[in-house]
This record gives structure tokens, C-alpha cells and sequence, in this order.
């Protein structure tokens, strides 16, 4: 899908940002892990709004952030020389979403994001984050959260290495996540065979397993695994012309994305980008319709709003030289139930900056 090069591009999204001042949590906690055999910890944005919306039964969408390569999860909240992405602040900006930020924990920050099948590693255990994300990190926080575990509402968000994760286990597991946005990402390893430690994780002279794992051989498969994907890179990135030329296998094979060029260099998102980007997840979730607070403050947990029906969402987007929009078409009469709604088609439009 060809879409815009510009420094300022449009984004769809279902609501505007209101006047009112954002102010999320963030809190650090820490599991064990069966599959990396140690303790992990992570990083759990919550909207102000999420006890007083899970006590009335409300059900929220999850969107996992994956971090750069020799980074740690509290990049996306702790300033750090980067542009502060302020996730726990800018999570108030959407509806029925909280967010993950998990460490992957592997030689500080050293792991891809990837299962690792080199044997000779001698901490391979440590070196399966794919597994990890989907068996250990996504059923902890299902079972701990008011979340809708569904594909349809589970997503990832990663940088640099993180947005190679995200592209990377969209691809593996698209029964897990359906929706991801990748920051920045490093998509094509041959480029880059004798840095950021790829090397370790995969291997050296290793061709069948560099490509099993890379992005680039491997972009056909994005076309039938029913996947929402959108990237961008940025001026001054030193991964530009493989994005860009990424952007181009997709469209070449059909592949259904959105790809940006924005102005930057090699970093972490502003809050204001965080914000579109939280957007992004919201247009392509299940709507969430918060109940009022007269009403949730009447309601008890077991006594959430039910319907006899279901809502059926339908994603259709269209893309233009000078506008990219997204008509959501939801199908009967309103009915609430566990935060999705019915409603009258809606466009809205917001640039991307």
C-alpha cells in the first residue's frame, strides 16, 4: 500500500484529543518466567480511569511496547537523553487500552525479541522472548487485568530492535496480535550482520536461519495473516533506506501497511507522536465506550452490562496522494458489552507530526 513521504501526514482516528490534562500510572512489576527459567519484571500504563471501568465490568485492549536494543523497559516512561515517550502520561489520551513494557532481560538488552535456535549459546534459554511474550508475559497480564485477551485486541509497539520485534512476531504469531506499530525498526539483518549482536542470537554463516528470521524474505507472508501494520522511519535514521525499501517489497507484494517518513533521527517517540500512536491501536481495537461515572459507581463488578447480541467491526481503509482515512462500520443497534458498542459509521482526521 503506497502511502505518504511527507513530514506532515494524516492519521485516522475515531476521537480527538481532548483540553483535559492526561495522568496515567506507571508501576514496575516482576513475575517468573517458566520458558527463561528466572524472574522478569515489566512495566504496567494504566489510564486513571481503570478501576473505577473494571469494577463495572469494563473490558480493556492491550498494547505490548517492546524496547530498543541495550535498553530497558522504563525507556518508555523514564527520560533517558532520548525524546520521552511519557506512556503513563499520554495513556489517558485513548479509551480502553493499557499498555505493557516488558525487559527482555537478555544480555542488558541484547535479545531480538526472537527465539533463539542457536544451540551453542550458553544461555539459549534466556533467548526464547517470543515464547516468553505469548506464554508467560500475555497470560500473566490476562489473569491480572480487566483485559480483552482476544487477538482483535492485542497488539505491539516497539523501537529500533523493539520494532523489529513487533514486525517480527507479528509475522509469527498473528493469533496473538493483530495490530502493530514499529518505530525506527532495523528490518533487514544482511545489512547489518557485524552489529547490534544479531550475530549471537542467530548465529554466524548461518544464510537459512538469517532468512527464516528476517524480515525482508519473508514479507508475502504479511499479506494472508490478517495483520493491521504500520512504520515509519525518519530523516536522519541510519535504518531509513531499508525502510523505505521495505515500504516498497510491501507494496510490490501487496502487502497492506502504512509506512511514514518523519523528521528525527535514530529515537524514541515524542509524547505527541506517542499519542498518534496510541490512536493508531484505538482505530483498529474494538470501540470502548467508558461507562459514566454515575453509573460505574453503581455498578458492581459482577454485575456487568451484558447484551444478547454481538458487534460485528469492519475495518476499510483508504488511502490518497493527500489523506489517509479509515471508515469503521459497526453493524445494529447500540449494545454495550464488556466495552464494544455499535454505532454509525465515522471518519475523523488528525495529522501526524
Amino acid at each position: 500500500m503506497k502511502t505518504l513521504r511527507n513530514l506532515s501526514l494524516v492519521a485516522t482516528l475515531l476521537c480527538i484529543v481532548g483540553t483535559k490534562a492526561f495522568a496515567g500510572t506507571a508501576t514496575q512489576m516482576t513475575m517468573y518466567s517458566k520458558t527463561l527459567g528466572k524472574q522478569m519484571y515489566y512495566w504496567v500504563y494504566l489510564p486513571t480511569n481503570y478501576t473505577e471501568q473494571s469494577k463495572a465490568g469494563k473490558k480493556f485492549s492491550v498494547v505490548y511496547l517492546l524496547h530498543q536494543f541495550s535498553f530497558w523497559a522504563a525507556g518508555w516512561h523514564i527520560p533517558s537523553g532520548q525524546p520521552n515517550p511519557e506512556v503513563d502520561k499520554m495513556i489517558d489520551s485513548v479509551n480502553g487500552i493499557i499498555a505493557i513494557s516488558p525487559d527482555d532481560g537478555f544480555m542488558g538488552g541484547h535479545s531480538w525479541w526472537l527465539d533463539s535456535p542457536i544451540d551453542t549459546i550458553p544461555n539459549k534459554k534466556e533467548a526464547q522472548l517470543s515464547s516468553f511474550l505469548i506464554n508467560d508475559l500475555k497470560k500473566t497480564v490476562d489473569s491480572a487485568y480487566a483485559t480483552q485477551p482476544a487477538r482483535g485486541s492485542t497488539g505491539l509497539c516497539g523501537v529500533s530492535m523493539g520494532g523489529y520485534g513487533t514486525l517480527h512476531n507479528l509475522r509469527i504469531h498473528p493469533e496473538v496480535f493483530s495490530v502493530g506499530f514499529a518505530v525506527v525498526p532495523c528490518v533487514n539483518f544482511q545489512n547489518w550482520q557485524y552489529g547490534f549482536d544479531i550475530s549471537y542470537v542467530l548465529g554466524k554463516n548461518n544464510p537459512a536461519i538469517w532468512n527464516n528470521y528476517d524480515i525482508f524474505p519473508n514479507v508475502a507472508s504479511y499479506k494472508t495473516n490478517n495483520v493491521k501494520i504500520r512504520f515509519y522511519t525518519t530523516t536522519s535514521d541510519f535504518f531509513r533506506a531499508d525502510n523505505i525499501s521495505l515500504d516498497s517489497a510491501m507494496t510490490k507484494a501487496g502487502v497492506a501497511h502504512q509506512f511514514d517518513t518523519l523528521s528525527g533521527t535514530h529515537e524514541m517517540p515524542t509524547s505527541e507522536r506517542m499519542v498518534t500512536i496510541l490512536k493508531y491501536f484505538q482505530s483498529n481495537f474494538p470501540t470502548f465506550v467508558p461507562v459514566p461515572s454515575s453509573i460505574s459507581n453503581s455498578v458492581h463488578k459482577n454485575d456487568a452490562i451484558r447484551s444478547n447480541g454481538s458487534a460485528r467491526i469492519e475495518m476499510q481503509t483508504g488511502i490518497s496522494k493527500n489523506t489517509t482515512s479509515r471508515t469503521v462500520q459497526i453493524n445494529g443497534r447500540s449494545i454495550r458489552s464488556h466495552g464494544l458498542i455499535t454505532q454509525p459509521s465515522v471518519v475523523l482526521k488528525k495529522p501526524l507530526h
